[in-house]
């Protein structure tokens, strides 16, 4: 059994962090080799979702793990940033509008999950109870 302080063992130990990370340099070396910025910042986009992905396979699996509220003030925060910018252009809003929608998808997950597990501990809590109690 793992102890919970032992973060080590969460740190680039499964496939899909290392999957993620090899892509991910993968992505800034083609997009430091490119000379187009647009080209660029679809690269550093792509590398971007790629280093999520481990982030969405935690907070689907371990919610409580996640705090909700730090993902939700970055897409606000983004959002704002979409609200002023003043030059309406692919390199201006890409990110934000990524970050955004990352961000929020994140902080989804982690409160869709946490909402899951709870019902589906209710579920169980109260199974064991009528088996417990047969008069119910």
């Amino acid at each position: 059994t793992r102890l919970v302080s032992d973060w080590s063992s969460d740190v680039c130990s499964s496939d899909l962090d290392i999957t993620c990370q090899l892509l991910a340099v993968f992505g800034i070396i083609v997009w430091q080799l490119s000379d187009n910025p647009s080209l660029g910042v679809i690269f550093a986009l792509v590398v971007f979702i790629i280093a999520s992905l481990p982030t969405w396979h935690h907070a689907w699996l371990q919610p409580y793990a996640e705090t909700w509220q730090g993902f939700a003030i970055g897409a606000f925060g983004s959002l704002m940033t979409i609200v002023i910018v003043t030059q309406i252009s692919f390199i201006a809003l890409a990110f934000p509008v990524t970050i955004t929608l990352n961000c929020g998808l994140t902080a989804a997950i982690i409160l869709m999950r946490r909402r899951a597990t709870r019902l589906a501990h209710s579920t169980r809590l109260k199974a064991k109870s009528s088996l417990l109690d047969p008069a119910r």
